[in-house]
């Protein structure tokens, strides 16, 4: 993990987007295991019959969840999206009314 921390903002984007890629491959794996297409007696299964076999709809539905889940955790854990970040300027006790920089009126 402390490699992953070393990396630069746009490094890490890139990480995020390779890792959606690869899960989008597992899961058209994953959700294709035990499907026939192909082609039987010259007749294309894909078109006019539905796929045989393969996971039930709401598998394959529970499947993709499950990847869009790992994918969204691990974007987190990898943007920082939790780490808390400067305190705004409106929200500092020390922040009341200052003169201008240049002209030092109020």
């Amino acid at each position: 993990m402390r490699r992953v921390r070393s990396l630069r903002a746009a490094q890490r984007v890139v990480l995020v987007v390779a890792l959606g890629a690869a899960l989008v491959a597992v899961g058209d794996y994953v959700t294709a295991l035990g499907r026939f297409t192909g082609w039987t007696g010259y007749a294309p299964l894909a078109t006019g019959a539905p796929p045989l076999g393969g996971l039930h709809p709401w598998l394959r539905l529970l499947v993709w969840l499950a990847l869009v889940l790992a994918w969204a955790v691990c974007s987190i854990a990898l943007l920082g999206a939790g780490r808390a970040g400067p305190e705004p300027a409106a929200d500092r006790e020390d922040s009341g009314p200052a003169a201008h920089p240049r002209t030092g009126l109020d």
